[in-house]
């Protein structure tokens, strides 16, 4: 990995390790709104969108000069020409597998769910083999590998030592719910792959019409849902401004989502455009381990040997995929050239 590249990883995260434990705060204020924690998230993907706006007519100002700027025709998104619903599809991936987690962890255990999240990267790599044609070397299998059995230890622990006085609603339904959000997110990953590399497009104004899309999406259907008895019962909006309102402390984790997800984004769609989507989704399951450590340094959870295995093995893999293991060959060929 190229130095850019490793610092667009370490900000990755950062900001992902940031905005996972601030939604565990939100939880910990009362604060369960899936839809509206879902639709900050897009706010700030959306704010992008204008950073990119701002920073594209800088550079074009000061190499064109301003006159000719305002002459010259915008195009749809800010900057490079392409269809601007194209970024809809992605935008809808990501809400669909961002609702699906959100019931699933509702209806199964958490060590479940972190179980089945670690399979995120087997379904990215297995995508990016099928439709992208990327070929799958030995070292990355053996990351892969390792990164679900580093995962999976994770989850065990959380079985062995978490609180068992939780019940599941459905563990079942919630784990399927959870595994079909792994491959909705994978085919979300695949696809950015796909438009950056057909369009170019910078991964700024990507981030920013995901967040259109997905903001315009998540708007509507707050407003409408709110009209529908059965859904307001259960996540009521206007209750959820109300409860944002009247308290500092949501305040100020709302704007740590916007700012965090912006971040998130940013760093994932430029590494997946100058690695890939692999690369990426094997990069964020580390995210694991800091959010255990920023937990385990607000006393959030407790300290157990087998979860910090875990954590070493999937850091092990990830390293491995990722071409940091002084141990192997990473000029080998890939397992079939054929497929």
């Amino acid at each position: 990995m190229r130095p850019l590249d490793i610092l667009l990883a370490v900000f990755m995260l950062i900001s992902g390790t940031a905005n996972t434990l601030i939604g565990s705060k939100q939880d910990k204020l009362g604060f369960e709104h899936p839809a509206v924690q879902t639709w900050s998230m897009f706010v700030g993907e959306f704010l992008c969108l204008f950073v990119f706006w701002i920073v594209s007519w800088y550079q074009r100002r000061n190499t064109t000069g301003y006159h000719q700027i305002q002459q010259e025709p915008a195009t749809p998104g800010g900057g490079k020409s392409f269809p601007f619903y194209i970024f809809l599809l992605p935008a809808s991936c990501d809400m669909t597998a961002t609702t699906l987690m959100f019931f699933g962890l509702l209806l199964t255990y958490p060590s479940t769910y972190q179980i089945l999240r670690g399979t995120l990267v087997v379904f990215t790599g297995i995508l990016s083999r099928i439709f992208l044609k990327r070929p799958l070397r030995v070292y990355h299998i053996i990351g892969m590998v390792v990164i679900t059995i580093g995962a999976g230890i994770v989850g065990v622990a959380s079985v062995v030592y978490g609180d068992k006085t939780l019940p599941a609603k459905n563990p079942i339904l919630g784990a399927i719910l959870v595994i079909v959000a792994q491959v909705v997110a994978a085919v979300q990953m695949v696809l950015e792959e796909k438009l950056i590399g057909k369009y170019d497009v910078p991964p700024l104004q990507v981030v920013g019409n995901e967040g259109f899309w997905g903001f315009s999406v998540i708007t509507t259907l707050l407003f409408v849902t709110y009209w529908i008895p059965f859904i307001r019962e259960r996540d009521n909006t206007l209750d959820a401004i109300l409860q944002i309102a009247h308290s500092w402390q949501l305040i100020l984790t709302i704007v740590g989502v916007i700012i965090s997800i912006a971040i998130l984004n940013f760093t994932g769609i430029s590494l997946t455009r100058n690695l890939s989507a692999t690369h990426r989704t094997t990069i964020d399951a580390s995210r694991v381990v800091f959010v255990w450590i920023g937990s385990f340094i607000f006393g959030w959870e407790g300290f157990n040997w087998l979860q910090l295995i875990g954590f070493v093995v999937l850091l092990l893999g990830t390293a491995t995929y990722n071409e940091m293991m002084p141990f192997f060959d990473y000029s080998k060929k890939p397992v079939r050239d054929d497929m």
